[in-house]
């Protein structure tokens, strides 16, 4: 063993037995592999083991911007982004209480149904028998009140 000189081992074995136990051996425990030293091992982690991952395609970045940036890709088909304000996240479900918590001037005071934008909440007048519409334009309202 290099930092244990009076140290020896029969086999390669039994060294890497001693690397994974003994205290100041710089060992990775998720890959089994040991390392010259700390700097070696904080490199390997960083590099291999990113702190922040993704939970739907578990791809890893070191710092939790670079995850939002992943999150808000423009071509992205796996995440969802906020049709209100951009912002990305893992899975469709995250983005529905995103948008339930921060927009939710878009939910139908009568139906109670949320919605991601104004433009959704007008269709959903419009096409949903529980509100009424204007004879001429047909367009929908929220009540009789607003169709007046």
């Amino acid at each position: 063993c290099r930092q244990c000189p009076n140290k020896e081992f029969r086999s390669e074995v039994a060294l890497h037995q001693h690397h994974r136990q003994a205290a100041g051996h710089p060992f990775c425990s998720p890959c089994d592999k040991y390392f010259r030293d700390e700097q070696a091992l904080e490199t390997h982690k960083a590099i291999s083991h990113p702190e922040f991952v993704c939970k739907t395609c578990r791809s890893g970045f070191h710092t939790q911007s670079a995850l939002e940036d992943h999150y808000r890709g423009k071509a992205n088909t796996i995440h969802p982004n906020c049709p209100r304000c951009g912002k990305g996240f893992f899975d469709q479900f995250a983005m529905e209480e995103h948008s339930a918590a921060l927009h939710s001037n878009c939910r139908c005071p009568a139906c109670r149904q949320q919605f991601y934008t104004p433009e959704d909440i007008t269709k959903h007048f419009g096409a949903s028998p529980n509100h009424p519409k204007c004879t001429r334009c047909k367009q929908g309202f929220l009540d009789d009140m607003a169709l007046n």
